[in-house]
């Protein structure tokens, strides 16, 4: 991932800075210098892109700032500012792609719970029974001819079935699949 590739800039430039200032205090100041150059180039490279991708946008970010200041750094032939500018912007930026992975991740765990299907219910409606051959109490339980509630079912349906006006049951524990409105 590009985030660690940033962290590996960054920590490259201890070393590469270590080394710089040897070959200052050994005056080898011109070996230094293009060492410098080329670490500062390579390391600052995706800073650089994003600086220029963000004033092709009209947008004044923060790696304009940075960039100018690496710039300015190399125009004073200061090379160790620049490049310890460099190597904290690109630590700083491993920093917020990880923070950005991680709170993908958290997202997606997040939406990977949400369910698919929803238990739609049936109306409660009117059943009628068969009409009775013969006029006796017990005849009138078994024959249904007065009106009776069924029970209610349900039936789980996918979430995309779900049509304005339908009523659907969520029960305890469960997590609620879609907005509405609580009629009871």
């Amino acid at each position: 991932r590009t985030d660690q590739w940033q962290l590996l800039g960054a920590l490259a430039t201890f070393p590469i800075l270590g080394g710089i200032l040897l070959l200052e205090a050994y005056e080898q100041l011109m070996l230094s210098q293009i060492i410098a150059f080329l670490s500062v180039l390579l390391i600052g490279w995706p800073m650089l892109i994003k600086a220029f991708n963000s004033l092709k946008n009209g947008v004044f970010a923060f790696q304009v700032l940075t960039t100018a200041a690496v710039v300015g750094a190399m125009v004073l032939q200061e090379y160790s500012e620049a490049l310890m500018v460099v190597g904290l912007v690109a630590f700083a930026s491993h920093l917020e792609e990880h923070a950005i992975v991680k709170a993908r991740k958290s997202m997606q765990g997040g939406l990977d719970r949400l369910p698919q299907e929803a238990r739609l219910i049936q109306d409660k409606k009117l059943r009628f029974g068969d009409t009775i051959s013969s006029f006796s109490p017990s005849n009138m339980l078994q024959n249904s001819s007065i009106p009776q509630l069924s029970s209610p079912s349900s039936e789980m349906v996918p979430i995309a079935t779900i049509q304005i006006g339908d009523k659907i049951e969520i029960r305890s524990g469960e997590i609620v699949p879609i907005d509405g409105r609580i009629i009871e």
